[in-house]
């Protein structure tokens, strides 16, 4: 009778899965962050000499990291969230807004917004503003490209 010999490789065998994972999700992180800095449209009026360094600060400020099973792609900045989901009227508030509406002056009739910024320890003000979506397009028109990636990922582990 012949002797079989079995050999148990199931701990290297999760060991290049958890490395293959490790490797995809820095990759789409990376990918996710770059075609995100790719479209930041110009911030704030033409002319505005503010304008360019606003912008870059922004694409400046995104940024991936990766930890476990998540890879997080955003910015550390507070008006991050306004040039993405939009202020006032052309976004529902989250609870710590408070809308009015002007009653005077050439911007009659438009909802202004306020929230108080801790970090500043001050009230701010702004006249509404459309959002320019730039993170979720960078993971949303992408999705085959990250599952190629971690397919790729996963034949090479």
């Amino acid at each position: 009778m012949a002797s079989v010999e079995i050999t148990d490789n199931s701990a290297e065998v999760l060991s290049a899965l958890e490395q293959a994972k490790a490797r995809a999700l820095e990759i789409i992180g990376g990918k996710i962050e770059d075609y995100a800095k790719a479209l930041v449209a110009p911030l704030g009026p033409k002319g505005n000499p503010m304008r360019t360094q606003i912008t870059a600060q922004l694409k400046q400020s995104i940024d991936h990291k990766v930890n476990g099973d998540t890879v997080t792609v955003g910015s550390n900045l507070d008006f991050a969230s306004y040039v993405e989901l939009g202020t006032g009227n052309k976004y529902e508030p989250s609870a710590d807004w408070i809308q009015t509406t002007v009653k005077k002056g050439k911007n009659s009739g438009l909802a202004k917004w306020f929230f108080y910024d801790e970090e500043k320890g001050r009230v701010r003000i702004g006249l509404p503003m459309s959002p320019t979506p730039f993170l979720r397009p960078a993971i949303e028109n992408h999705i085959d490209e990250y599952k190629n990636v971690i397919e790729n990922e996963l034949k090479n582990a």
